[in-house]
């Protein structure tokens, strides 16, 4: 006796469906169908009958991965069998927060789907990258991390998830960098030109311009006189974010979402080499709690030579003349700093216009923020008794060779005007408003004998 099975299709999607089997018998005789126990996500009706007939086949949706039943005919002792196979339904789906904020961040984005998946940054991978895991069989997770957009526009990355063929493609957006309108910069002897008027930070007790691309302070400035010449308090060590300039422009810019401006920042330790170098010195600020907290600001703090920040090193030398120079002064304006490189700007010198050509930095510290590590550190002085004016000016290198005693400074010494070439700073230019006469005297001369060693 023959028995013969015919189905329309023998594979079929992972969707429900529904089809028509032939069966072909050459006599009247009474047939059962049946499928494998294992292979319930068969149906067959009728499952049983005489002669030839037409049976319904139908599949139940395949969420998982690719299957194979055998459906068998019998008639008395004959059999035939013949298999369909239904493959899985291609299941993608990526959840979770598709939004970075400007200053960066790492989002963990969940991908539901019973296949073998793979993920990829297709567009913006300048600036978004995916963690160590970009496959996977079956539901996982993927974390993509955003820079800090430093640009005035949103900028888009196209994360693409493919699976057995098929991809979805999804778009990660983020927002503009934090806009913070110009500040009024008040007229004061001790400030610097202020090229960017959005980052200049004015403290209670200390002044500053910041670069936020290398989250470094261009320069710092405070001043001396009877009242900040005395000793009240003593050193803080409270180090923390500056509260004025946006986290993610620090370098101390935390990892942990837990991080707060009330966190103590960490130290620079990279081998060993940097200490967390004070732009204006912690002792410079003693006359008040706030003011010696102030010095502990990142925006304060730049990443320093052991050797020459700590003492026998020519910038601790030279932070001690200074507070014993404040002495022999009714006012002295003080602009410190560690020369970043800010090659282009356009500075005024004596109603000049100049072009700074840079200067050479060390590198960056990746693991704090990309902050600059300045090769140079320098300082800047007028002193002041009635309306008699003095100036001087030090460039040291940012070294673990840069030491010696205070007897040695005034190797170091060179003109206001001289550092203003060096760095691209113009330096006391409300001092050439408020004393034209003596402004181009006190910037381009030295008298050592004022500043005695």
């Amino acid at each position: 006796m023959n028995i013969q099975l015919t189905l329309d299709r023998t594979e079929v999607e992972g969707e429900e469906t529904e089809q028509f089997m032939h069966l072909d018998i050459d006599s009247d005789r009474a047939w059962t169908i049946s499928v494998g126990e294992s292979e319930d996500w068969v149906f067959v009706y009728p499952s049983s009958g005489f002669g030839e007939s037409w049976v319904i086949v139908s599949t139940a949706e395949n969420g998982s991965q690719s299957r194979t039943a055998t459906i068998t005919a019998t008639s008395g002792k004959s059999s035939t069998s013949i298999e369909l196979t239904q493959h899985a339904i291609t299941l993608i789906d990526v959840s979770g927060n598709m939004s970075f904020p400007n200053y960066g961040a790492t989002r963990i984005l969940q991908i539901r789907t019973n296949l073998a998946w793979t993920a990829s940054i297709t567009e913006g991978g300048d600036f978004a990258r995916l963690g160590s895991t970009v496959s996977g069989m079956g539901d996982g997770t993927i974390s993509v991390t955003f820079d800090s957009n430093l640009d005035d526009t949103t900028r888009s990355a196209n994360l693409r998830v493919a699976v057995a063929g098929q991809e979805v493609n999804i778009t990660l957006n983020q927002g503009v960098s934090v806009s913070r309108p110009e500040q009024d910069v008040p007229f004061r002897i001790e400030l610097p030109e202020v090229r960017n008027r959005r980052w200049f930070v004015d403290h209670t007790y200390l002044a500053l311009e910041f670069d936020t691309a290398q989250r470094h302070a261009v320069w710092v400035a405070f001043v001396f006189n009877s009242a900040f010449r005395q000793s009240n308090v003593s050193r803080s060590d409270r180090w923390r974010h500056d509260p004025i300039i946006p986290l993610q422009y620090q370098w101390a810019y935390p990892v942990s979402r837990n991080h707060s401006r009330d966190t103590i920042i960490p130290s620079f330790t990279i081998a060993g080499q940097f200490d967390r170098g004070h732009i204006v010195a912690s002792e410079d600020r003693v006359f008040s709690l706030l003011a010696n907290w102030e010095t502990f600001y990142t925006s304060n703090i730049s990443p320093q030579f052991s050797r020459f920040n700590q003492s026998g090193g020519l910038w601790f030398s030279l932070e001690g003349r200074v507070r014993a120079w404040a002495d022999r002064f009714d006012t002295l304006y003080v602009v410190k700093g560690a020369a970043i490189n800010r090659e282009g700007t356009i500075y005024m010198v004596n109603g000049q216009e100049h072009v700074f050509g840079g200067v050479q930095t060390l590198g960056t510290i990746p693991e704090r923020n990309n902050v600059t590590i300045a090769r140079y550190w320098f300082m800047a002085m007028v002193g002041r008794n009635g309306d008699s004016f003095t100036g001087i000016a030090f460039w040291f290198e940012n070294s673990q060779d840069s030491r010696g005693p205070s007897s040695v400074l005034h190797n170091y010494a060179i003109t206001i005007r001289e550092l203003e070439h060096r760095t691209g700073i113009n330096f006391f230019p409300n001092l050439g408003i408020a004393f034209p006469t003596v402004y181009e005297f006190v910037e381009t001369n030295i008298n050592l004998s004022n500043w005695p060693l």
